[in-house]
């Protein structure tokens, strides 16, 4: 009883700091911020009800006036060491949850002049990725820009996701690809047909 008050004391301070050092475009109640957590542009960056930022977790929204940022739905779960970059738009909603070490960007580094050190030559044009309600991504997996995960996707430890994934999805590997899929026929997972 006693360690369950001292961590909703912790909970409670945490919150409080991160309230009063971040002017958040919205920042429900209650959200769990664990040590370690990194956020830039909190004005373009919305957390939900019931939210829990793991550990070490850096989140790093968009600039004001560059898009609409990253807006997590209610009741999600981001895990230790996640990293999120957005220079426009991530949306991830209700119920996620989120393994360690998990990478979502919607923009990569520019390259494409060998004559220049890659950290000069900017990042490419952003590409909106949206993550649906209810999905689990697991441990190391990657998530790349322009990728549309729907409602209910499971995605594998260490995979690369890119696309439009639909609803009721297994996705594992790299490049990620669909391996089960929910048919409400017969209410069960069924594997797909890999080649």
């Amino acid at each position: 009883m006693i360690k369950r008050i001292a961590t909703l004391i912790q909970n409670g301070l945490m919150y409080s700091f991160f309230r009063l050092k971040h002017s958040f475009r919205y920042l429900g109640w209650p959200v769990v911020f664990n040590s370690g957590v990194e956020i830039e542009n909190a004005s373009t960056l919305y957390i939900g009800n019931f939210s829990n930022i793991g550990k070490d977790t850096w989140i790093r929204s968009s600039l004001p006036g560059k898009g609409p940022g990253i807006s997590l739905g209610i009741n999600s779960m981001i895990g230790r060491r996640n990293f999120i970059s957005c220079a426009k738009e991530i949306t991830i909603g209700n119920n996620c949850i989120f393994g360690p070490n998990v990478t979502i960007v919607d923009s990569n580094h520019v390259y494409t002049d060998p004559a220049k050190p890659i950290s000069t030559q900017g990042i490419t044009e952003p590409v909106p990725v949206y993550i649906g309600d209810d999905c689990w991504i697991g441990t190391n997996a990657v998530v790349l820009p322009g990728t549309t995960l729907g409602d209910h996707c499971v995605v594998g430890a260490n995979s690369v996701v890119s696309g439009n994934i639909p609803s009721y999805s297994v996705i594992t590997g790299i490049p990620g690809k669909i391996v089960k899929k929910y048919d409400t026929k017969s209410e069960k997972w069924k594997k797909t047909n890999l080649k």
